[in-house]
């Protein structure tokens, strides 16, 4: 940490770490709570950020260092010039929360520190379990770094933040590394293919990561079909990609096939009540490209009310099978 510590106050507060000047060490004890509730982070005491975003170093005096130690933070001490001291929430165990403060249950969403409502206890064990796959740092992951830019550019466009601030926001990296969410958008992990049977011959794409299948495949496979069924196409691929269950299989399958002219989705895991990985939903959301799995439901029933979703409970996979407008409307095989 010292000697990357000019570089970590490049950084801003957001969902993994939290800037408090002099007048604001009271939020210390909300935001240790907040955090360990969360997926941890950081604390710097002693600095905050000003309304242009500049870096301002208010300092600290001797007593406060104690106090972030009872609540067993590491903590490390800077002089710089002046003092300020970093200290590093752990993460706690889906079986130990939640943290409970003053009878109030805190945690940390978009930067900031929100108390929940007592349903939240409920279902802090789950949810915790799935937050902390997606956000858990995979360490020497290979970064598309060309699909990351691509993406940057077309987030801001859509979701008005810049795109450092979008970065924070949607927490692709945690620290210097990508997480499980960040590797599945932007690394080769995943192999998704999708195939196009025309008049005997199969085309294919292919495309290691989430993003290129978004930004590649889908819209070659909605070209030429009318706004309602493009939308639903659409809406049932964005499904596919962000509920399947990654950990179980990385590849998915989309086919396209004549008479009658339908799409098939094959991808893993089986139907469940809730969002499966909440990061990836969260970055798509923020971007404005997803507006989450109901919605997508809702969307593809309006163009055909009798879609189903099939399960193979055997091979733990999902089957989306949605008809199409006739073989005349099957994207060109000279578009692939």
């Amino acid at each position: 940490m010292s000697e990357n510590f000019a570089a970590f106050l490049n950084r801003i507060s957001g969902e993994d770490c939290e800037f408090l000047g002099y007048d604001e060490l009271h939020k210390i004890p909300e935001t240790i709570c907040a955090l360990a509730n969360s997926s941890g982070g950081w604390i710097i005491a002693g600095a905050f950020h000003d309304e242009t975003g500049g870096l301002i170093l208010s300092g600290l005096d001797d007593s406060i260092r104690p106090r972030i130690l009872f609540a067993g933070c590491e903590c490390e001490v800077f002089d710089y010039p002046a003092r300020i001291i970093a200290a590093h929430v752990k993460a706690l165990s889906h079986n130990e929360k939640p943290v409970i403060l003053d009878g109030k249950v805190y945690r940390r969403i978009e930067g900031v520190n929100v108390i929940s409502g007592k349903f939240a206890r409920t279902v802090f064990a789950s949810e915790a379990l799935d937050s902390s796959r997606d956000d858990f740092p995979v360490e020497n992951m290979p970064l598309d770094r060309k699909s990351l830019s691509e993406f940057k550019h077309s987030a801001t466009k859509l979701s008005g933040f810049t795109g450092q601030e979008f970065l924070r926001r949607s927490f692709i990296y945690s620290g210097k590394h990508l997480t499980f969410a960040g590797a599945l958008m932007f690394s080769n992990i995943l192999q998704i293919r999708a195939e196009l049977h025309y008049s005997g011959k199969i085309f294919a794409l292919k495309a290691p990561n989430i993003w290129l299948a978004c930004h590649k495949i889908i819209p070659r496979l909605t070209c030429r079909l009318s706004s309602s069924c493009a939308e639903a196409v659409k809406a049932a691929l964005l499904n596919a990609l962000l509920h399947a269950d990654y950990n179980i299989d990385k590849h998915i399958k989309i086919s396209i096939v004549p008479n009658p002219a339908r799409i098939i989705i094959d991808n893993p895991g089986i139907i469940r009540g809730s969002v499966r990985n909440k990061r990836l939903c969260k970055i798509f959301g923020l971007a404005g490209i997803s507006r989450g799995l109901h919605e997508g439901l809702r969307v593809i029933k309006t163009y055909r009310p009798n879609f189903r979703l099939i399960e193979d409970l055997t091979d733990f996979r999902v089957i989306a099978e949605l008809e199409l407008e006739g073989s005349d409307k099957l994207p060109d095989p000279v578009l692939l």
